[in-house]
């Protein structure tokens, strides 16, 4: 594959992905996926001190729990949700950093054994799964 024409293509010497010639962008720590994050919103349910601690405006907080409460979501799916609006209005960061805010914000909610696990995987760089909760 030649360089010129890589956009979107996947460079297996850094594990980065080319979007323009020269330009890398590396992939995100696996405890920041989608499906990580998922998993975490399962373990912190609805706890919105931790959401509000991740400084999501208060006004958004409110709108998507009514929005959760009139489609009935279960809690963990409004929490998920509200990580996922988070960690986009947060592209921009440094992962270390929002690394950093989601295990302040889990210590600072007393929720000191998810922090370690999310830490732990961190680490280690594997996704956060149902797995790693259980005793």
């Amino acid at each position: 594959m030649s360089k010129t024409n890589t956009v979107g293509a996947v460079n297996k010497e850094y594990r980065a992905m080319e979007v323009e010639p020269g330009t890398k962008i590396r992939p995100e720590p696996a405890v920041l996926t989608d499906n990580s994050l998922h998993t975490l919103a399962k373990e912190i349910d609805s706890d919105l001190r931790f959401i509000m601690l991740l400084c999501i405006p208060t006004t958004r907080i409110i709108q998507m729990k009514d929005d959760a409460e009139n489609n009935g979501w279960p809690p963990s799916l409004l929490t998920h949700q509200m990580l996922l609006e988070w960690k986009a209005a947060r592209a921009t960061a440094k992962d270390k950093d929002k690394v950093a805010d989601l295990e302040k914000a889990l210590r600072e909610v007393g929720k000191h054994e998810v922090a370690d696990v999310f830490m732990d995987r961190h680490r280690q760089n594997i996704d956060i799964t149902p797995d790693a909760f259980q005793s």
